[in-house]
Parts: C-alpha cells; sequence; structure tokens
C-alpha cells in the first residue's frame, strides 16, 4: 500500500490495512466460488484454517477522526 501500487476506494478498508487499531476483527477461512454461474466470484465462509479476518466490531468516533485528520493533514 505504501508503494503507491494499491488504491483502497473504501476509507474504512484504508484505515484498517494502514495498522490503525479501528475495532475488532474476527479470523475465518473464507474461500471464492470459481464455479460458472450466478455466484461466480462470491466469497464465502467456510471450515478450515482461518486465512483472513474481518470486521467485526468499530469505532465509529476513532474512525472518523482519524479519517478528518488524515485528509486535513494534521
Amino acid at each position: 500500500m505504501t508503494s503507491g501500487s494499491y488504491y483502497l476506494w473504501d476509507t474504512v478498508a484504508a484505515v484498517a490495512a494502514a495498522g490503525y487499531p479501528i475495532g475488532e476483527f474476527t479470523d475465518a477461512h473464507l474461500s471464492v466460488d470459481v464455479t460458472d454461474g450466478p455466484t461466480s466470484g462470491a466469497t464465502k465462509r467456510g471450515e478450515g484454517a482461518a486465512n483472513a479476518a474481518y470486521l467485526t466490531r468499530a469505532d465509529a468516533s476513532l474512525i472518523e477522526g482519524l479519517i478528518v485528520s488524515i485528509m486535513s493533514g494534521s
């Protein structure tokens, strides 16, 4: 992300990816449906070793403060 080769359009995802402690994450095993059909490309949770984490609780006030601070250059 710091190399400039990535851009995260989701502001909360960008703040989380930058390592700010914005809430609680839960580990899970996720897979992508690679079959042909209407669910192709869907991400789904399943059994297996955790390979991802998702945000389960967010501190909205902290996130808002961080985003305002970052955007204003403070």
